[in-house]
């Protein structure tokens, strides 16, 4: 409840102007998809969400609630509020299964206040219902690894496709499948060709999903192809005088605060140091997500969101570890509790303060205000296009 409460406290911010980028297309494709418009006639990103947001407002609109365009952005910033506040419980039961009841528990309260999340999750946006499937994916990668049977590797497909139809990078989930066959293929200690056979087949499966969760990309091929092409020219130009790498490491950096890269980090080194199944699935993930995405020319600090639920839950296994083996018993529940004020003290400062921030009236407000009643009918201003941070 204290995620959802930070992610949908000032939700309706900067309404009925629009302050964000991206909105404009989530929300604007799925009012058309509402109002009989099933072809997004768009393909920079697949069309599930657009799908799914739709599919929301529905009921809604039906009730007379969305009638108009600021009805329409909050309610679907209020749906990426609510994936956004799931992905804390899919993190929870991840490091609960994997690690231990302290491991998950630290982990969903990390996720909980992330601040790069937490604001992520205002916007009617893809980048937080995208950490959720790739968690999801994960986990599931996880739970199923020793499973015998077609059904784990349907479900991992069903999976693997969803999140693909999200956001194209949430293919990269499929490191963490590959990395949970692998071991599921050593343990057995069977030939490489099994392994591989399952891959396929999820792969496949995934490919299935993907069209059938975004058929226009299909059916509308001319568009799909200005769209992907529009992708690698998106993420082989430079936008800012950064490399892409470092534009990650600052994003996670002042995204989930220090302390929490600093935990994060130190799970990171720690998983490569245990080397469970459930670290491999989600090093693998990790490594794979930022090798890629940090190569690009352009690199956003929202980019970022899928890793955090990952990061977090390392980092929270760690400190659980930390707490189980490195303190006397006696003294235990008050280092604990010490931990987590320390852990989760600044980043929680950090959400109230932007949560309270975004409540006031934007400058961008202020600034047409003032032209309102300063300049004289008639005349023009100019004004560049720059929605908003990314």
């Amino acid at each position: 409840m204290v995620g959802l409460g930070l992610r949908l406290w000032g939700i309706n911010f900067g309404l009925p102007a629009l302050y964000r980028p991206d909105e404009d297309v989530t929300v604007g494709r799925a009012m058309g998809i509402l109002h009989g418009i099933a072809d997004p006639h768009f393909a920079n990103w697949p069309h599930l969400y657009f799908y799914l947001a739709a599919a929301w407002l529905a009921p809604f609109h039906l009730l007379g609630l969305v009638s108009d365009q600021a009805s329409a952005y909050l309610g679907v910033r209020a749906l990426d509020a609510i994936f956004g506040s799931l992905t804390v419980l899919v993190v929870f039961e991840f490091g609960r299964h994997a690690y231990g009841w302290l491991a998950g528990f630290l982990a969903a309260a990390a996720s909980t206040v992330a601040f790069l999340h937490v604001r992520d999750s205002h916007f009617a946006t893809l980048d937080v219902p995208l950490a959720l499937a790739i968690t999801v994916g994960l986990y599931v990668a996880y739970r199923t690894m020793t499973i015998s049977g077609a059904r784990p590797l349907l479900l991992n497909g069903v999976i693997l496709g969803i999140a693909t139809s999200l956001k194209y990078n949430g293919a990269f989930v499929f490191a963490g499948i590959a990395a949970a066959q692998t071991l599921r293929g050593r343990a057995a200690r069977s030939a490489w060709l099994p392994p591989v056979a399952r891959l396929v087949l999820v792969a496949v499966v995934g490919v299935g999903t993907l069209a059938v969760t975004s058929p226009f990309l299909v059916l509308d091929a001319a568009v799909t192809g200005h769209g992907l092409r529009y992708i690698l020219q998106h993420l082989a130009t430079t936008s800012a005088p950064a490399i892409g790498y470092v534009e990650l490491a600052i994003g996670l950096w002042f995204g989930i605060d220090p302390v929490l890269v600093l935990i994060g980090t130190i799970g990171v080194g720690y998983a490569v140091f245990r080397r469970q199944p459930a670290d491999w699935i989600v090093l693998a993930f990790l490594l794979i997500y930022f090798i890629v995405i940090g190569a690009g020319g352009s690199v956003f600090f929202r980019y970022a969101d899928p890793m955090i639920p990952a990061l977090l839950l390392l980092g929270g296994r760690a400190l659980a570890d930390l707490v189980r083996h490195g303190v006397n018993p006696a003294f235990r529940h008050a280092v604990l509790a010490s931990v987590i004020l320390l852990v989760l003290a600044p980043p929680l400062v950090h959400d109230v303060r932007y949560d309270l921030l975004i409540q006031q009236a934007d400058t961008r407000t202020l600034a047409y205000d003032w032209l309102a009643q300063n300049m004289p009918p008639g005349q023009r201003a100019a004004v560049p296009y720059m929605a908003g941070p990314a």
